[in-house]
């Protein structure tokens, strides 16, 4: 059993050198909101609250886990951490539909639920995968993210000097442009390197179609967020029909009905 006795929170601000421009806006610095918890017996485990958007959300996540949700876990018994997290979403899901807050309540439960799966990975010894599964690998491929497409050689340039040889592109700014800059890029790879695109959901499907349909004969390894996440599954589907191409869509579903295939 489980019983939180501590948990600290902290929100962190890392200025950009360039702004980081996306399809919907632009980032000035790089947000995190870090919690710890803490249990009866002194273990401890880290977790992370997502707070990258709005502008104001890191610190905002902060306070709905300093006034809303703590309270709800200080001193309560859990028997595990997936035990914790069905309770928690349950207490807050009306909370969180009256005031039109569904993600940012889903933010905080999520850093809390990583804290208690560290946590518990910690009391037990193990490494939090092994937890989670007993033959999980030890090492998973990496990519580079978050390469904005109109500054792509340079930031591609940083990441080869890291070591990655996969990268992700963000596109969804001016429909030319990134065709022909994703054309450009492909031509200059290494045999060893790939591309993805991040379209950030930008697109309707009518544009998504006019994206795939100019990138013809590149083998981008994946297309990410082409549609917005509300867009209907015929949508999707017929994208995903046309595409050629894998589609990852699943970053801003929510609830357990909407991931089902």
């Amino acid at each position: 059993m489980i019983t939180i006795t501590r948990i600290q929170a902290w929100a962190f601000r890392s200025p950009t050198k360039k702004p980081v421009a996306t399809s919907f806006g632009v980032m000035h610095d790089r947000p995190a909101v870090l919690v710890r918890v803490e249990d009866q017996d002194g273990a401890f485990g880290w977790g992370e609250i997502w707070a990258n958007w709005p502008a104001a959300g890191a610190e905002h996540r902060l306070r709905l886990l300093e006034m809303d949700v703590a309270h709800l876990v200080l001193g309560v018994e859990f028997a595990s951490p997936t035990d914790f997290f069905y309770k928690l979403d349950a207490q807050t899901r009306v909370r969180a539909v009256q005031c039109g807050e569904v993600g940012p309540f889903a933010q905080v439960i999520a850093g809390l639920d990583i804290a208690l799966w560290d946590l518990a990975a910690r009391r037990e010894g193990v490494p939090l995968r092994r937890l989670i599964r007993e033959d999980a690998p030890d090492t998973v491929p990496a990519y580079a993210s978050g390469i904005q497409i109109f500054a792509a050689d340079d930031l591609m340039l940083r990441a080869r000097n890291d070591g990655h040889h996969r990268f992700k592109l963000k596109v969804g700014f001016d429909m030319a442009a990134d065709v022909g800059a994703v054309h450009r890029i492909q031509s200059e790879l290494a045999q060893n390197e790939f591309i993805a695109c991040d379209a950030n959901q930008a697109w309707s499907l009518e544009q998504a179609k006019a994206f795939l349909n100019g990138i013809k004969g590149v083998p981008l390894h994946w297309l990410e967020e082409p549609l917005p996440v509300f867009h209907d599954n015929v949508e999707w589907q017929s994208l995903a029909d046309y595409a050629g191409v894998a589609l990852a869509g699943g970053e801003k579903i929510i609830g357990d009905a909407d991931l089902a295939p």
